[in-house]
């Protein structure tokens, strides 16, 4: 009696692993069909662009594009061109903000009245022009068009190179 316990006990030990294997099996082809389906839609050519236009988004974008279409070439060249825009701009403002805020400098320019009304123009269209030349680079990104900002990226391009020689 007691050896036909035993033996109930271990089938129903074997029914309940037999089904946690099946479930375990369903759980990873269902995996499988997901990661593959992830997968499909980041190769996927028609999504190229969009990451391509999501480097000008300030700051991150440039870089949240990389890492999210690593080894692409088109979001690639926009990434560098984004990030070359922004930093140009920042550059650009940063400088002007300096003149107007550095102790002696402002000193000096306040003596002219016009400067800082000059400065504060100035400003306001580095910011323009970096809102006007980033949305035509989404613009361009959407329609799988390569773009290139004027200066700034053949800047960007020799201070690239320039590393690369002195790391060499």
């Amino acid at each position: 009696m007691e050896n036909d316990f035993d033996n109930e006990e271990h089938s129903k030990k074997d029914d309940l692993t037999e089904s946690a294997k099946r479930m375990l099996e369903k759980s990873k082809s269902a995996i499988k069909q997901v990661s593959e389906q992830i997968s499909h839609s980041a190769e996927d050519p028609a999504t190229t662009p969009w990451y391509a236009a999501l480097a000008y988004f300030p700051i991150l974008g440039p870089v949240i594009s990389l890492i999210l279409k690593r080894g692409e070439p088109f979001v690639k060249q926009h990434a560098l061109n984004a990030s070359f825009l922004q930093t140009g701009f920042a550059i650009i403002w940063l400088a002007v903000w300096l003149l107007e805020n550095l102790p002696l400098i402002s000193g000096i320019l306040k003596l002219i009245r016009f400067v800082p009304y000059m400065t504060n123009a100035f400003m306001y269209l580095d910011v323009m022009f970096l809102l006007a030349l980033s949305s035509y680079g989404v613009i361009e990104a959407i329609g799988g068009r390569e773009f290139k900002a004027p200066i700034v990226y053949d800047l960007g391009e020799k201070f690239l190179k320039l590393s690369d020689n002195h790391e060499s």
